[in-house]
């Protein structure tokens, strides 16, 4: 797998597909960046996808300081910048979108599009259930817990070996940097003033029974921007970029390319 030093320390990332136009890839919280290769797969085809495992997060998972939302933000703009490839297309799961949102407001010509799945609204955390971070929080560790809590994101039928793949990823997340996020990071997080500084065009792309990021949130946020497509489907939940890659794929294609 290859690094990168970003910002003084090595970051971990994947490289996937060999399309003409590069495509940074950030996952959710607790996350990594190998969850998501069927979404990859159906990407290839268009896109050379880069996909950054933050720090405390996947690979990087050995890098325990100074994880905070404003670092990650830096650590995503300084690897797309380290890649060399001009100004590449942003796509993001859950707080992967917001920190692409923040990216993108700090450099508004960083990105030529950003494309927003499931994402944690520009407001941050404060419109997730408490009940769901204390659940999640308390959870850490426990690994038959986390797999419950973690089914409940999704809304098809899955099996225990593909919750556990989320688990997984969530239980190499140290537990400092975890428990920063849920009690202070992620409600402290906000760049609601900061959208209309963003010139890359936005897809925000959600599913209406989303129960943890809600759809009317995200719509919130959209809203803010000064040019974006919104799609929401009427039977996808907030882990729709990995319960349905192949659709999730089909709609940043479509994006992309509508703006050739």
């Amino acid at each position: 797998m290859p690094r990168m030093m970003v910002n003084g320390v090595e970051l971990s990332y994947e490289i996937f597909g060999r399309g003409a136009i590069p495509l940074v890839f950030v996952h959710g919280y607790s996350g990594r960046a190998s969850i998501y290769r069927s979404l990859y797969s159906h990407l290839g085809a268009h896109f050379t996808v880069y996909a950054l495992d933050l720090r405390s997060h996947g690979e990087s998972r050995n890098v325990v300081e100074h994880c905070t939302t404003s670092q990650w933000v830096e650590d995503i703009l300084a690897f797309s910048a380290g890649l060399k490839v001009g100004a590449p297309v942003f796509a993001g799961h859950s707080l992967g979108g917001a920190l692409g949102l923040a990216a993108a407001s700090q450099q508004p010509r960083a990105f030529r599009a950003v494309c927003l799945l499931c994402t944690l609204p520009a407001s941050g955390g404060a419109s997730v259930p408490e009940e769901l971070v204390t659940a999640i929080l308390n959870a850490h560790g426990n690994r038959l817990q986390m797999r419950e809590n973690y089914r409940g994101m999704f809304v098809h039928p899955v099996t225990d070996a593909q919750v556990d793949i989320y688990v997984d990823a969530a239980c190499e997340v140290p537990s400092a940097p975890y428990r920063l996020y849920q009690t202070h990071e992620m409600n402290n997080f906000s760049v609601v003033d900061s959208l209309g500084k963003i010139e890359a065009p936005v897809l925000v792309l959600s599913g209406a029974k989303d129960e943890v990021c809600p759809t009317s949130e995200q719509h919130r946020t959209a809203l803010g921007l000064r040019s974006f497509k919104e799609v929401i489907f009427s039977d996808e939940g907030h882990m729709m970029p990995i319960e349905r890659p192949a659709r999730t794929a089909a709609e940043i294609v479509s994006f992309v390319a509508g703006l050739a």
